[in-house]
Parts: structure tokens; sequence; C-alpha cells
């Protein structure tokens, strides 16, 4: 199976352990082995991924586990930094040597000094790595460089080292750490941590509706949870948090009411409060879209039926029309042949011929 490998090293610790009982004489000077037993304590950390209760525990081991390279990178900045004042330290130690007065018991004990601390780049980069990270006072330290001139000035060197370490190097290495151990996450704490969140979300939208649904009936209408929004302030205050206020209530609730029933379910309900907490995404933006281009062309497909069914209506009414139109004109034409009136005659014959048509057109329609 995929644990193969503990298997073997288990196999490896019995068959040990066997023999070394059947003949200890042979195991009396491989103590070695017995440490290998230890190892098998590693297996315990499966146990953080599977006990709930050690979630704290298990950030900590994969926040470490996962920032050691960005570890191991720091301790080399600092190491090059520690190196190049080293030998800057080193270099004017090698000058005081040179110039010691050996006649002279007070400079003898300040090379004494000197020596025990920067008298070497080994004995250097210690001294300089024990005054920012505490191994003794740095000042301690800074006596002994004060020592090598008379104007401090390896002395400022050394102040510039101490506050460029401690206020920006080790604050810099600090916060890429700790941004790199907090930003690691194993997928299963995330997948928990947003199933929490939407339980707890869930939860508390039920308890809104429980609140609302005074009955008890497992509905909700619109008077109950505008009544609801207005008198409780829990309820009115996690609804402001979503930027919805009383006036919003029935627009709301218009919008969970799915199936245009009336009331809505504490199902319809946790879901519709569920999308409206928290910011648009991009897949809402994306359908909001795809729903807007989807419409622009039914509407034009619309568009296109209308005019094609107006177009038939117009080619079918036409002869209908016009025949009708030769039907009006006709006893207009008998009146006025009756009456002997020209058809292209002067104006006051064409005006009588128009109140005919006006006349007989009035009559038609009533």
């Amino acid at each position: 199976g995929k644990n193969w490998h503990w298997n073997l090293f288990d196999l490896f610790l019995v068959l040990n352990a066997t023999v070394e009982i059947l003949i200890p004489s042979l195991f009396a000077n491989m103590s070695f082995l017995r440490i290998c037993r230890v190892f098998r304590l590693i297996r315990v950390v499966r146990l953080v991924r599977t006990v709930k209760w050690l979630r704290s525990l298990r950030t900590m081991l994969f926040a470490i586990i996962k920032s050691i390279s960005c570890l191991l990178w720091a301790f080399v900045m600092i190491l090059l930094v520690m190196f190049v004042f080293s030998i800057i330290f080193g270099n004017a130690a090698a000058s005081f040597f040179e110039t010691l007065d050996l006649d002279n018991p007070v400079e003898v004990d300040k090379a004494v000094r000197m020596k025990l601390y920067f008298g070497s780049m080994y004995e250097s980069c210690v001294s300089l790595f024990c005054a920012i990270f505490g191994g003794n006072d740095w000042m301690y330290y800074g006596d002994v460089i004060r020592e090598l001139d008379d104007r401090d000035v390896y002395f400022m060197f050394f102040v510039f080292y101490i506050g460029f370490c401690l206020v920006g190097l080790l604050n810099v290495v600090t916060g890429i750490f700790v941004d790199s151990a907090v930003c690691t996450r194993t997928e299963d704490e995330v997948v928990d941590s947003y199933r929490e969140d939407l339980q707890r979300t869930s939860d508390e939208v039920k308890r809104i509706f429980n609140a609302a649904d005074i009955h008890t009936s497992g509905h909700l209408t619109l008077e109950a949870f505008e009544k609801c929004l207005n008198q409780n302030a829990w309820v009115a205050a996690y609804f402001a948090g979503l930027d919805i206020g009383a006036d919003d209530a029935g627009t709301i609730f218009t919008l969970m009411d799915t199936n245009n029933s009336g009331d809505i379910t504490v199902d319809e309900f946790v879901k519709g409060t569920m999308k409206l907490k928290g910011h648009a995404k991009s897949i809402d933006i994306f359908a909001i879209m795809f729903d807007i281009t989807r419409l622009g062309f039914q509407v034009h497909k619309l568009c296109s039926f209308v005019e094609d069914q107006f177009r038939d209506i117009r080619r079918a009414v036409e002869p209908q029309r016009r025949l009708s139109t030769k039907r009006l004109f006709k006893p207009v034409k008998q009146l006025m042949a009756e009456l002997n009136l020209p058809e292209d005659g002067d104006d006051p014959t064409r005006s009588t011929r128009l109140r005919l048509q006006k006349r007989f057109s009035h009559a038609r329609v009533v």
C-alpha cells in the first residue's frame, strides 16, 4: 500500500529486536540501532492530520516545515552581513596587534581582550552573533572595539551594524518568516474553514427565519419579514451588515420568492441570504453578462418575428382595403352622375365631391 515504507521500517525494527534478544552479545556495541526506534515517533505526526482538536498544533507544525527554506535563506543573509563586518573588525584588530607595545601592561590587557573576541574570523563572527542575539550585551563588545582607535571610527561601524541588524535585517527576516508561516495552510484546513464558515452563516440565517416565523409554520410571508426586520434589533443589524435596510425588504423578499407563491421556505431564505453575503464574484458578473447577451438575442428574434407578422398582416389586408375603397367611392360616382357633376370640374365641383366622399365615409364608419 501507500505506507509500504513505514511497514518496511517496522519490519526492520522487529527483526532488530528479535536478533537482539536471541544474540545479545552481537548488539553490545551497536546502540545506534536502538536509536532507530525513536524515529517511530515520527508516525505520531500522522495523528495531527486526523484529530480535529489538534488543528492549532497541525498549523504550527506545517508552518514550520514549509518555512524551513525561508529560514535557511534568512540565516544565509545574516551570516553574510556578519561576515562582512567580521572582516572589517578583524583587519582593525590585526592593525592593533601590529602596533602593540608589549612593555605596556595596559596595552597587553587590551590585546588579550581583543584576541579573545576578535582574534580570528571565527571569534569575530561569534562575537557579532552574540551581540545581536542576546548572548552578551552589545555594549560589552562595543567597549572592546572602542579601544581600537581614539576617534571611535570602528565603534561607529559597530553601532551601525547593531542598528542595521536589530531594526532592519532581523525585522525584515522575521516578517518574511511570519508571512510564509501564516500563508501556509493545508488543503484540509482551507476546506474545513470554508465549511465551518458556511455552517455558521447558515445557522445564523435559520435563526433569523425562526425569529420571523412566529407561527412556526415553516413559511415566511412579506408582512412577517418586514415586521421582524423593523422590530428585531439583531435581525436589523445583521441585514444592515449586508447593506440591506427595512425599505429593501420587499425587493429582497421578491427575489427570494422564486416560485411566486407569496411566501418563502427556510431553504429559499437561506439560499437567498447566502447570495447576498459578500461582494459580487467574477462568476456572478459573468452570469449577468451572459444573461444580458442572451436576452439581447431573444429581443432581436422577437423583433424580427413581429416585423414578419406585421408584414404578413399588411399583405393580407391590402387587397381588402383596396376593395373597400372601390366600394366606398362607387355610390359617390353614381350620385355625381345623377347630378351631372364632372369628376374633374372646377373648385366648387371638387369641394362638393369631397363633401360627398366624407359623408359617405362617415356613414360607412358609423
